[in-house]
C-alpha cells in the first residue's frame, strides 16, 4: 500500500499534512450519495443492496473523505470513491449536502484514497490527490471567497507488475 504519492522540492520546508479529524458516518454516508451522482452509472453485476458500512452503498467504493478548513468560511470535505472503474475527486460542503467541484476520473479501478490537502507549494492554495496502488491524480483546491475549484495538476501512474 503506497504511503505517499506527493514529494516536495528539494530543501522545502512545508511540514506533511497531518491526520485529519474523523467525519461522522451519516455524513461519509451523504458523501457517498454525492459521489454517486458523480461517478459512471452502476452496471448490471453492482451490487445495489445497501451495505452495513457507510463508506459503500449503491455500488460506490468511497476510499476517503477528509474536512479540510478554510480561511474565513465553513471547512468543506474532500472525497475520493471509485464505481465500475470510473473514479472522482469531488470537494463538497461541510455536510456533504451539494458538490462544490469535482474532477471525473475515467479507468481508475481500485480503491481510491485522498491526500489530505496542504498547502506543498506555499502559495496559499492547498494540494491534494487522488490516489490508488496504481495511480495518482493531483489537484489544487482554490478558495476565494465562498467559491471552491479544483485545479487538476497531473495524473500518473505505473501498472501493476505482471503477476500480480
Amino acid at each position: 500500500m503506497p504511503v505517499a504519492v506527493l514529494s516536495p522540492p528539494a530543501g522545502s520546508t512545508v511540514e506533511p499534512p497531518t491526520k485529519p479529524p474523523a467525519v461522522p458516518a451519516p455524513v461519509v454516508e451523504a458523501a457517498v450519495w454525492r459521489l454517486d451522482e458523480l461517478l459512471p452509472a452502476p452496471d448490471a453485476y453492482t451490487p445495489m443492496a445497501p451495505n452495513a458500512q457507510p463508506a459503500r452503498q449503491r455500488g460506490v467504493d468511497m476510499g476517503s473523505l477528509v474536512k479540510t478548513r478554510r480561511h474565513a468560511a465553513p471547512p468543506v470535505l474532500v472525497a475520493a470513491g471509485t464505481r465500475s472503474c470510473g473514479g472522482a475527486l469531488a470537494v463538497l460542503d461541510a455536510k456533504a449536502t451539494k458538490v462544490l467541484d469535482s474532477i471525473a476520473v475515467p479507468g481508475l479501478c481500485g480503491t481510491a484514497r485522498v491526500l489530505p490537502p496542504a498547502d506543498l507549494d506555499g502559495d496559499g492554495h492547498k494540494e491534494t490527490a487522488l490516489f490508488t496502488d496504481e495511480r495518482v491524480v493531483a489537484a489544487r483546491i482554490h478558495t476565494e471567497g465562498s467559491t471552491v475549484r479544483l485545479e487538476p495538476l497531473g495524473d500518473w501512474g505505473c501498472p501493476a507488475p505482471a503477476g500480480e
